[in-house]
């Protein structure tokens, strides 16, 4: 995507985050313009959504918690939410709604301009991207404040920093943590409003630290923690983060650093998520494991929703098994395994493979990679599981 997504912040938003997170390298000069530029052409109709639908909005019920998917960054999220939300009696944040989360209702124009960004693969795998699939929503967060991770991705000096402020919420007083629950209250409330009251499944990785948040916002909430093993994630999402930084990203880094980092948010967030995993109530919480989606999506389907009590009629099952024929053959990235890289997830993340029964790959039967460019300077800082 060439549209940067802080394109679609507010003039508010885009000055706060340079403030707080390190401002802009010279050489994605370029880039921050451009943001700057759109930032001030999208007030005036940001402005106009507001007095035309804010109302509406506002008063507008969530009579049904939503179903929250919470697995980590490349653990096969996107491939259970497009899933789940194929469901007709399930409404999501759809890439429109995240890239222009104030700007997005009944606007032609900005969903004429955002198609000739999207369409067609995604950059950092080859899952099809359209203005209407669903999306992760804390893009959308990072268009609407500056408590939102993703600022880590587009400033990475403050990688870490993200993270622990606005995802693990150290550091920060109650005032930031009340401004990140009223700006994804309001936001959900949108949601609802699109989705015609329909109950929401919505997807963000970081929301696997923020359970107690969440349930103290959604009380009837539902969660659904897919996890995938630990020693096939690390590359994947180390070419994840490779293509944000380069994509979206405005400040220099060292990728081996920003390498570190990920694997340090990983575990924290991780380990969050298993400590608070407890508090959740009965047949309101489903583990499932990307492996198993990946060999079974309709039967993981069927897990899920009678592990939450969700409905399972005629409509939904056909929704889903429409949805599955659309995805057959479809081919995930593959990536090898290096022995350096093997021993750090062993070293780091050896915790997690044990949690869910994963084992180190036999590398004697697998390809071994060239040495890894983990002290590459990435300008701007790489298969999902979908």
């Amino acid at each position: 995507m060439a549209l940067h997504p802080l394109a679609a912040s507010s003039r508010k938003v885009w000055r706060n985050a340079l403030a707080e997170f390190g401002g802009v390298d010279a050489r994605y000069a370029g880039r921050a313009r451009a943001i700057s530029a759109l930032t001030m052409l999208c007030s005036g109709p940001r402005i106009l959504e507001s007095i035309r639908f804010g109302r509406r909005i506002e008063a507008t019920q969530i009579l049904q918690d939503p179903v929250f998917i919470i697995g980590f960054y490349r653990s096969g999220t996107t491939f259970l939410h497009q899933l789940l939300a194929s469901d007709p009696h399930l409404g999501s944040a759809s890439t429109l709604h995240v890239i222009f989360p104030d700007l997005s209702l009944g606007s032609g124009l900005l969903r004429s301009v955002l198609r000739t960004q999207v369409g067609g693969p995604r950059g950092v795998d080859r899952v099809v991207q359209t203005t209407d699939l669903p999306e992760d929503d804390e893009p959308a967060l990072a268009n609407l404040t500056t408590c939102a991770f993703h600022h880590g991705l587009y400033f990475p000096r403050s990688l870490l920093l993200a993270h622990r402020r606005y995802v693990m919420f150290e550091g920060v007083g109650e005032a930031a943590v009340e401004s990140w629950k009223d700006s994804y209250f309001h936001f959900v409330k949108k949601l609802t409003f699109c989705s015609s009251g329909r109950r929401l499944v919505l997807k963000n990785p970081p929301h696997a630290a923020r359970i107690p948040i969440l349930r103290e916002m959604f009380p009837d909430a539902r969660f659904i923690y897919i996890h995938r093993d630990p020693y096939s994630l690390h590359p994947s999402l180390m070419h994840w983060l490779e293509w944000q930084l380069r994509s979206r990203g405005l400040q220099e880094v060292d990728l081996g650093e920003a390498q570190t980092a990920m694997m340090r948010i990983y575990e924290e967030v991780t380990r969050k998520y298993l400590k608070d995993r407890d508090s959740i109530p009965d047949r309101r919480l489903c583990e499932v494991s990307f492996e198993e989606l990946e060999a079974d999506p309709l039967g993981v389907a069927k897990t899920i929703y009678e592990s939450l009590s969700l409905e399972l009629g005629p409509e939904t099952r056909a929704g889903l098994e429409q949805h599955r024929r659309t995805v057959d053959g479809y081919q995930k990235n593959e990536y090898r395994v290096d022995p350096d890289s093997l021993m750090r997830v062993r070293e780091h993340w050896g915790w997690a493979a044990e949690e869910w029964g994963y084992e180190p790959p036999d590398l004697a039967a697998r390809p071994v990679t060239p040495a890894d460019a983990s002290h590459t300077k990435v300008p701007g800082a790489t298969d999902e599981g979908r």
